[in-house]
């Protein structure tokens, strides 16, 4: 197991050093969003629109993004005394601190499941870091925290915590929407419990409400600014609408028809990769894994989701890691030829987020 995760820091180490050297010397044309911020090592993780979060870093002006990665970023800068480059600098080591506890955590529980115990750890770990279609997971932005935190919360289930796993499942909420579905997983989980072994486990189905609380408390006090959750991102949905939607076109069937089909090939194969695992879950019998990626994907039948993005929603949505793991067990002799095609295509898609040259279509 350590030289496992010894071999991923070499290849993390390796690969982050690659990515910002070819920022560094190939001229940045983002330079000038992060100014007055000077050129400095840490610089590189406000590339791109992590502006967006230093913006909020350094006022919170609006409710687009929930306020957990921002506010986190202040108080590491209140520990830690950083004063100058402060959002460029607490950005970089909270993606440091994050990595660590998605790499423990993670490897941590699969070796602690039969199903997927005896595989080398550090393989979807790997294949977790550096999600073939994922270029924000390096960037001075919400990704790595969510990931951490939605771990956390996988592995305090895993001890029967259930109590603790959905609070810090609601925790999540605050720093990604996404975290409201594996909220929702938690009470879907009792319940099917409930339903399969005709009895109420009233106590357990309390104990995963309590992540409830942080998404309730969270849309009260949105309510209490005269917002909404969906106000504050109506603007994006209507640009979507008006640019790509033709006039009388449902705007939830030209998404679905965008991400299955008709889209490109970097957004349509990571949607149907998550269809992959929910299928997976199921079989094999992963309840909440299930549950958390159901939801998300049957929420497009009420939200107008922005599909560009969609292979940064499924790269934080960790059961395709585990299914991927359950595939290097079974077919062991794949998995260098897995990992390289991995490394590489992941290379790629940071050289064009950094290079200024990913984003929509």
């Amino acid at each position: 197991m350590v030289d496992g995760l010894l071999t991923l820091l070499g290849v993390y180490l390796i690969h982050f050093a690659f990515t910002k050297l070819y920022v560094v010397h190939g001229g940045v044309p983002a330079e000038n969003l992060v100014r007055p911020y000077p050129l400095v090592p840490a610089w590189i993780f406000v590339a791109w629109d992590a502006t967006l979060y230093r913006g909020l870093f350094e006022n919170i002006h609006h409710y687009a993004f929930p306020p957990g990665y921002p506010l986190t970023l202040r108080g590491i800068c209140e520990v830690f005394g950083i004063g100058r480059n402060a959002f460029a600098k607490s950005a970089l080591l909270l993606n440091i601190l994050s990595h660590a506890i998605i790499c423990v955590g993670f490897t941590w529980y699969l070796r602690n499941d039969a199903r997927t115990r005896g595989i080398p750890a550090w393989a979807p770990v790997l294949l977790l870091l550096f999600f073939p279609w994922h270029n924000a997971f390096f960037a001075a932005y919400s990704e790595s925290l969510y990931l951490a935190l939605t771990l956390l919360a996988f592995c305090l289930r895993s001890k029967e915590r259930i109590g603790w796993g959905s609070a810090v499942a609601g925790l999540s909420v605050l720093v990604r929407t996404l975290g409201t579905f594996l909220v929702l997983a938690f009470v879907a989980e009792q319940l099917f419990y409930c339903v399969r072994d005709r009895k109420f486990y009233w106590r357990k189905l309390l104990l995963a409400s309590c992540g409830l609380l942080f998404v309730a408390g969270w849309h009260a006090f949105l309510w209490s600014r005269g917002t909404t959750a969906y106000r504050e991102v109506y603007p994006w949905v209507e640009a979507l609408i008006g640019e790509y939607v033709a006039p009388g076109q449902s705007p939830h069937i030209w998404v679905l028809k965008y991400l299955s089909w008709g889209g490109r090939w970097g957004d349509v194969l990571p949607f149907w990769t998550g269809i992959a695992a929910i299928v997976y879950c199921a079989i094999r019998r992963r309840p909440l894994e299930f549950f958390y990626l159901a939801i998300f994907y049957a929420s497009m039948a009420v939200y107008v989701y922005r599909p560009f993005p969609w292979s940064r929603y499924v790269s934080v949505l960790f059961p395709v890691a585990i299914m991927a793991a359950d595939l290097v067990k079974r077919y062991p002799r794949w998995t260098a030829v897995l990992v390289t095609i991995v490394i590489m295509h992941s290379y790629r898609m940071q050289v064009e987020l950094f290079g200024m040259r990913a984003g929509e279509p």
